[in-house]
């Protein structure tokens, strides 16, 4: 039965994670392998039935199409830029400039992973259980808790999403109309710029990751 395979192609350096999907979207396999020639054209030759193949561009986009081209029916390569560009008020510039600096999607398994990287996760912070008091080391009876973003991030990506929110917020939009009803809800403005740029950055992974455009029903699903 010459059934057409789904290849998704998920290209690093040293290693590519394949998924193998059927024609009716069903998963055949999972798999990662050498980014080698000989690796890749061997896994290909062990499966049957007509191949289509898709990736994303990037380094190794042009040497990957050329090595797949003779032995597939079909090599689509995607340009998440045209995928991002969808999110409103994130233009070719900031598009540009998250996936040079995200590279890949895949490297956050969750939303809250890539808001740490990103510097939007919230942090708390507990004074020292214990003190000293005339002298002698006592245990505190109440601690003091602060909250505030996590230092360590890159400075890069969270000027994007934030910038990405502030714009977003005086924008006509469904993130504009996110974030007026936060100060509806009795918000400060600061903290719905930041649950704002918190909601970009679930939404820009979702897109990149499932190759799906933009959904204002985004941003009805639980943002934390």
């Amino acid at each position: 039965m010459n059934e057409a395979k789904y290849i998704g192609l998920d290209v690093h350096q040293a290693t590519i994670s394949v998924v193998v999907l059927d024609s009716t979207g069903h998963l055949v396999m999972e798999s990662t392998i050498e980014t080698k020639a000989a690796t890749i054209l061997q896994f290909l030759h062990g499966l049957s039935g007509s191949l289509h193949v898709t990736f994303e561009e990037g380094t190794c986009a042009a040497w990957l199409h050329d090595l797949l081209k003779p032995h597939v029916t079909e090599v689509l390569v995607c340009n998440p830029a045209r995928l991002l560009q969808q999110i409103p008020c994130i233009g070719p510039i900031r598009a540009a400039l998250l996936i040079a600096l995200i590279q890949t999607p895949h490297r956050f398994r969750t939303k809250r992973q890539l808001w740490a990287y990103s510097g939007l996760a919230l942090a708390t912070r507990t004074s020292a259980e214990y003190r000293f008091l005339n002298g002698q080391l006592q245990r505190s009876k109440k601690l003091l808790a602060t909250r505030g973003l996590n230092a360590n991030h890159n400075h890069d990506l969270k000027n994007i999403f934030k910038g990405t929110a502030t714009l977003a917020s005086v924008t006509a939009g469904p993130f504009q109309d996110f974030y007026t009803a936060l100060l509806a809800k009795g918000m400060k403005a600061s903290m719905a710029r930041l649950t704002l740029a918190r909601k970009i950055a679930a939404i820009t992974l979702i897109v990149w990751k499932k190759g799906v455009g933009f959904d204002a029903e985004y941003l009805k699903q639980q943002a934390a």
